[in-house]
């Protein structure tokens, strides 16, 4: 297999093969995007790295799916860790193509899968949903600092716009979910467990495509939420979560508010822990480990959630 890193920046990709000597080859997006593929498949069992740089990796990861050639999609704290565990320090668009496909062929991550396109289409609308509740929230924070009368009237008026649009979206995120046979089996055993909402449902399938097909170990880990040994010879640090995927702990920390709360079984186990003296903050990270435990399980099984199942341990 031949590893192949490239650079994608918002106007070009650097591309580098692992077993060439040669200088990587630069092209422009959008312009040589094709060009830029036709390059990759000159090399026989090619086998693409590239980083998640905020959807400017996504017209090449489709465009090599097209083509039927793997691509890992890394995380770039994953490739920053890489390149000090080697001792690189120089860095420029070449150097990292050159770096992806050393990486590649040290490490061989596994291929991303591209995902469908309801997927495609549900993912767009999650991320516009996040937009405008972060302007949203946003403006009501502006507005416990404002006095002048017309400022007011426009933070009002700006307000009840995103609202209204939050409102749409939401609506348009039901369809997309409505309109695929799996996507809305997922969201329907999902949502069977109280707690978590057509919110969290559609967030969770979006950003946690691995949810249901790993196990428990490797879903908490996925989402950050697994806690770590932190102990070197006679010392023994406190476990602590890292690492993960923000968005699936920031969804899940707010589920396991509302589990805390309405859900019988959440409600006695965070009861419990508050007794033995763990902290508010810990045991809702212990809720929200225990409530992603559940629905990978769900997923799983293709089961949906029964409020009599006897509850395993969280901590």
């Amino acid at each position: 297999m031949v590893w192949i890193g490239v650079d994608v920046s918002k106007r070009t990709l650097d591309i580098c093969a692992h077993d060439s000597t040669s200088k990587s080859r630069t092209f422009r997006q959008p312009e040589e995007l094709g060009a830029a593929v036709d390059f990759v498949a000159e090399h026989d069992d090619a086998h693409v790295v590239m980083e998640a740089t905020g959807r400017y990796e996504q017209p090449l990861f489709e465009a090599l799916t097209r083509r039927s050639i793997p691509c890992s999609v890394v995380n770039p704290a994953h490739a920053f860790s890489f390149r000090k565990s080697i001792g690189k320090l120089a860095k420029t668009d070449a150097i990292d193509a050159r770096l992806l496909a050393r990486m590649g062929h040290s490490l061989t991550p596994a291929r991303t899968p591209p995902p469908s396109r309801e997927r495609q289409n549900l993912e767009a609308l999650v991320l516009r949903r996040t937009q405008l509740r972060k302007m949203e929230t946003a403006e009501i924070n502006h507005a416990e600092h404002v006095s002048n009368t017309q400022s007011l009237k426009s933070n009002s008026r700006v307000r009840k716009f995103l609202g209204d649009e939050i409102k749409k979206i939401d609506k348009a995120i039901a369809k997309a979910t409505a309109e695929s046979s799996e996507l809305a089996e997922s969201s329907r055993r999902l949502q069977s467990v109280p707690g978590i909402g057509p919110t969290v449902a559609a967030g969770l399938l979006v950003h946690l495509p691995e949810l249901g097909t790993v196990d428990k170990r490797e879903i908490a880990a996925l989402a950050g939420l697994a806690p770590f040994n932190v102990d070197s010879g006679a010392s023994q640090g406190k476990r602590a979560i890292r690492a993960g995927r923000t968005p699936i702990r920031s969804l899940l920390y707010m589920a396991a508010l509302v589990a805390s709360r309405y859900n019988p079984r959440f409600r006695t186990l965070y009861a419990r822990m508050l007794a033995n003296g763990k902290p508010k903050k810990v045991a809702l990270v212990a809720i929200a480990r225990k409530l992603l435990i559940v629905l990978n399980a769900l997923l799983k099984n293709a089961d949906t959630w029964r409020p009599d199942d006897p509850a395993e341990p969280v901590m």
